[in-house]
This record gives structure tokens, C-alpha cells and sequence, in this order.
């Protein structure tokens, strides 16, 4: 399929800022071109000045949290140890199969909708480990989106489902190491759901491999981690040589300084969370601290939503207030954003926007009503572009989303059948 798109103002992610450029784009076969060739398309469109950019990236989602709307929880919570016992801890015990892929296509219809073309998840469902990833693997296929996917690790279940979750991500990880579309990563669930023997486990059977994990998320899993250890959450992973290249340090709103120097030699990326954070009352980071330390920080949504533009601009806002300084929070902005087409790369995806590259682009139905250029795009973006819906979206030969309509979506009665099986999944959670 061959597609143009006229007249439109096309967003490059460059060496960590913008480029803006007034400029068409053709689509031959799935690759992306800059030079008109005397065919016909299957699909031309004047944008009218609308804006391009690449597919945006996820960097840390839960989509097994996806059926948890409504689900009855029995308070008081508490606290974040209430909630994770009471709410998070219970659900993953009693999702199967379906419930799993239900959950997947759900958010991947979302996330299209959203603009979101990378997701990566941090995946547990405790009755249905083994080929658990390769089940969300397939819906990802089917819609076209690159993910990278990992199964939580923990000792709270035992030690045959500690066993079993490592397996699932060590078989994946290796089975898709190759893969364009597809990775996997270590899914670690947090320091302290995790004791000594099972880290050296871990250490000794990964490797490489890069590990996703919850890190100082709140502070229990510094002080469990410290008693266990005699080691802070971060001196901990550096112990077992568990920071690996690419990996994801989710969260890490309690570091301290010499936590942050660690981190700040090794080449990975801390994930902020701005709306899970405020939604579990939790400790919110300071990103202009991270960011200022040399560290590559990005967002992600934690599973609250699919929504990357809110948590985007959140993200911004709350550093704002946080500093109490009206000035601050542009500069953030534009690393966070930058960090985030970076992590995109660092996994071998195509960023999709540029010549000879697989398409893998959206198209707002936002239009510039003042200058639009280098040095203007950030203020667009946080307070026009986080506010617009995405109309079209193209990933190679595809088009996910055209005119706001989902392409490959599922038929009418997938929703009334996820009701009817949710209401099974509530009298699990229910009766555990």
C-alpha cells in the first residue's frame, strides 16, 4: 500500500531536541520516503498543517491491570502496602488465560488510539505463567505494535511460581533476543518481595539480559531491602551486577545520592510514573534532581492508563510545583521526551519518521495556530499536543488508525463477552 501525506509539519527526534520541518511524506510498501514517485496511492491526504511525529513509547506498563475497573475491592487500604496486598497482589492470583488476552487487546486498542506504538510491560498472572508471554506476544502481532514484555519475579508466591516465573522470562527473552517487533527483558517485581538466594539465582542464570523492576517505589522496599541485605535498593542490584545494559529502573522516588551515582555510570533508564505515583499517594520524584545527575529518565503510565500525552505533560507539571519555580521544567521536558524516542532505538526499533526507515508514525489533528518550529515545538507539545486527539496512525504497510477509526479492532460482541467474564474473575477475586 502507498500512501502520502501532503502538507503536513513533520517532528524528528534529533541528537536530544526537535526538528520541525513543513514537509511531505510518502509511505511506499510500508517504508517511509521523502520523494514523489509517478505512481498512484492507495491513499493520499492533505494534513491541512497538521502535525507528524513517531509512534510514542510506553516505557513501563501493567497490562494485566487493564479488567481491574470496578473491581471489589474490600477497605480500608491504608496505605501503598494495603493497597498492593488487598488490590494488585489478589488480582494477579486469580487471572487465567483468558483474562490475559482479553487485557491485552483492550489496552493495545487504546494504545493505538493513544499514539502509543512501544509498550513495555511488566506482566504477572499467577494461574497462567508458562507461554504467558507468548499469548500477549500474538495480540501485539496482530496489531502491529513493538513490545517489550517480561514476567514478575517474586518470592511472595513460593518458590515453584518464583521458579516458573524466571523460566517464562529467560525462555522469552531468548526466543525474541533476534526479533524486530518483539523483545523481552528480566522482570524483577521489587527488592524486597525478593530474598538473598533468589538474587543470586537470578544473577547467576540472566546473564546480560536487561532487568525491569520496580525500585524505591515506596519505603518499604527500602527498609525490607536494607534488613535483608544491609544494603539500600540500588547498592543491592549493583551487588549482584544485576544493572545490566537497557535495563528499566522503574520508579526510584527514594535514592539516595550514592544510589544516584550508581546509576548515573550505567546505561539504562529510570521510568517515572507521575500518575500512579499521585493516584498511591507516594513519595513524588524530582526529575530535575534525576535528570541534573546524568541519568536517562523517561515516563511511563504504570498501568493507571495508556494515555502517554497525560502522563507527559504530568509529568512536567509536577516537576513545576515541586520546585516551586515557574521557570524550571522546560529543559526536563524536552530530555524526558527525547529519552524516551532514545529507549525506543536502544531496543532496535525503527523510530519510523525518518528516510528508508519502516513506517511508524501518527498524525495529530492538532494545527499550529502560532510559529511551529525548533525552537516553539515544546510549548505545542505540553500544552497543544498533549490536548489533541491522534487521527491516523501508520506502522510499516498499516494503517492502525485512520480518520480516528481503529482498523483491526475487534467485533461488537468482544466487550459484552470480557463483561460477562469479568463478573467470573470479581467472584475469584472475591472468594480468594
Amino acid at each position: 500500500m502507498n500512501t502520502a501525506l501532503r502538507n503536513g509539519f513533520l517532528v524528528t527526534p534529533e541528537n536530544g531536541s526537535f526538528k520541525v520541518e513543513k514537509k511531505d511524506v510518502y509511505i511506499y510498501d510500508g517504508v517511509i520516503s521523502f520523494e514523489r514517485k509517478n505512481i498512484k496511492f492507495d491513499k493520499e491526504l492533505d494534513l491541512n498543517e497538521a502535525v507528524i511525529m513517531p509512534g510514542l513509547v510506553n516505557a513501563h506498563h501493567h497490562i494485566y491491570s487493564t479488567l481491574s475497573k470496578g473491581i471489589p475491592v474490600i477497605g480500608p487500604l491504608n496505605d501503598f502496602q494495603g493497597t498492593l496486598e488487598k488490590l494488585w497482589w489478589k488480582l494477579d492470583r486469580v487471572l487465567e488465560k483468558d483474562d490475559v488476552i482479553a487485557s491485552t487487546v483492550i489496552t493495545l486498542e487504546d494504545s493505538i488510539k493513544q499514539g502509543v506504538s512501544t509498550i513495555f510491560d511488566h506482566h504477572i498472572s499467577v494461574p497462567f505463567i508458562k507461554g504467558s508471554l507468548e499469548e500477549m506476544k500474538k495480540v501485539f502481532g496482530k496489531y502491529c505494535l513493538n513490545a517489550v514484555l517480561a514476567f514478575e519475579i517474586s518470592d511472595r508466591n513460593g518458590k515453584e511460581i518464583f521458579n516458573e516465573s524466571l523460566q517464562e522470562n529467560i525462555d522469552f527473552y531468548k526466543k525474541y533476543l533476534d526479533s524486530k517487533y518483539i523483545k523481552g527483558t528480566i522482570g524483577m517485581h521489587a527488592s524486597f518481595t525478593i530474598n538473598e538466594d533468589s538474587m543470586k539465582i537470578i544473577k547467576d542464570t540472566i546473564g546480560n539480559a536487561p532487568i525491569h523492576i520496580h525500585v524505591a517505589e515506596a519505603k518499604r522496599d527500602v527498609d525490607e531491602t536494607i534488613k535483608m541485605s544491609g544494603l539500600r535498593v540500588i547498592e543491592r542490584l549493583e551487588k549482584y551486577n544485576l544493572l545490566n545494559k537497557n535495563s528499566l529502573i522503574v520508579h526510584g522516588n527514594i535514592l539516595s545520592d550514592n544510589e544516584l551515582d550508581i546509576l548515573s555510570k550505567k546505561d539504562l533508564f529510570v521510568i517515572h510514573n507521575p500518575d500512579s505515583n499521585m493516584n498511591n499517594t507516594l513519595e513524588i520524584k524530582n526529575i530535575s534532581e534525576t535528570l541534573s545527575r546524568g541519568l536517562t529518565l523517561t515516563v511511563g503510565t504504570d498501568g493507571m492508563t495508556s494515555n502517554m500525552l497525560k502522563s507527559y505533560k504530568n509529568a512536567f507539571l509536577l516537576n513545576r510545583y515541586l520546585n516551586q519555580n515557574p521557570d524550571t521544567g522546560w529543559g526536563e521536558a524536552n530530555q524526558v521526551l527525547s529519552n524516551a524516542f532514545k529507549l525506543k532505538e536502544a531496543y532496535g526499533f525503527n523510530l519510523g519518521v525518518r528516510e528508508g526507515e519502516e513506517a511508524d508514525l501518527i498524525v495529530f489533528d492538532y494545527i499550529p495556530a502560532t510559529p511551529f518550529n525548533d525552537d516553539t515545538f515544546l510549548g505545542h507539545f505540553l500544552f497543544g499536543l498533549t490536548e489533541s486527539r491522534v487521527r491516523y496512525f501508520f506502522k510499516r504497510e498499516n494503517i492502525l488508525l485512520d480518520d480516528y477509526k481503529l482498523t483491526k479492532s475487534t467485533d461488537r460482541d468482544f466487550y459484552t463477552n470480557t463483561r460477562q467474564n469479568t463478573d467470573k474473575l470479581f467472584d475469584r477475586f472475591k472468594n480468594l
